[in-house]
C-alpha cells in the first residue's frame, strides 16, 4: 500500500456499488512513519499499529496535530480510562467507536477544532452575552 500499510482485513463492495467506493477496511501500519496516522482519512478506515508500550503509544497518538477523538481498547476499564486521560482529543472513548449526542459537548482540539458544539457548552458557544454596567448617581 502506498500509505506504508498493509490491509489486514476489508468488507467487499456490495453489487449495487457504482461509481467511487472505497470498501471499509483495518490497515496495520508502522507507528513511526505511516501518513495513515498523521493525516485525517475520513473513511470507514481503521488503522492498527503495535508499541512497546502504553508511553510509546500515547506519544505516537499525542504527536498527531490533529485532536478529534480516539478509542482506547482494553479489557481493563481502569488501564483504559488511566490511558484515556493522557490522550490529548476533544473526545476519547473506551471500548467503542467515536460518536456523538446531542446533549454533549463535541470538538476537537489543535488542528481538529476549536470550541465546542451540541449540548449546554455548544450553545454557550453561540451565545453572544453582553455586559452592561451602569454607575449609581
Amino acid at each position: 500500500m502506498a500509505a506504508g500499510g498493509r490491509v489486514i482485513a476489508q468488507a467487499d463492495a456490495p453489487e449495487s456499488a457504482e461509481g467511487a467506493w472505497f470498501s471499509p477496511s483495518i490497515v496495520e501500519v508502522d507507528g513511526n512513519n505511516s501518513v495513515l496516522l498523521s493525516d485525517e482519512t475520513f473513511g470507514p478506515l481503521g488503522v492498527l499499529t503495535t508499541g512497546a508500550d502504553d508511553e510509546e503509544l500515547i506519544a505516537l497518538a499525542n504527536s498527531s496535530r490533529y485532536g478529534l477523538s480516539s478509542s482506547v481498547w482494553s479489557t481493563d476499564r481502569d488501564h483504559a480510562s488511566s490511558v484515556s486521560d493522557r490522550v490529548h482529543a476533544g473526545a476519547v472513548f473506551i471500548n467503542t467507536i467515536s460518536a456523538t449526542d446531542p446533549r454533549l459537548p463535541t470538538g476537537g482540539i489543535k488542528a481538529s477544532g476549536y470550541g465546542r458544539e451540541l449540548g449546554t457548552w455548544g450553545v454557550h458557544e453561540l451565545a453572544n452575552i453582553q455586559t452592561l454596567r451602569i454607575r449609581k448617581s
